[in-house]
């Protein structure tokens, strides 16, 4: 269910309320609606799995972490 005060990107789950790594880009993915032509800078990349995702989706991406 979205909650009207944090934006429809974010949603309450059951349990302890943490969303995984997977719930959070798919939310983020779901709200933004990436458009061939759209590039993506992604901050905190980590080992790159969403990087991955976001290059099979065809997005150009630039990817950082320190």
């Amino acid at each position: 269910m979205p909650d009207p005060a944090r934006g429809t990107a974010c949603r309450r789950w059951p349990g302890d309320g943490t969303l995984s790594v997977d719930e959070v880009v798919a939310s983020g993915l779901t709200f933004l609606r990436p458009q061939a032509g759209d590039s993506v800078l992604d901050l905190g990349c980590g080992e790159g799995k969403e990087t991955g995702r976001l290059i099979q989706m065809g997005l150009p991406v630039i990817s950082l972490d320190l």
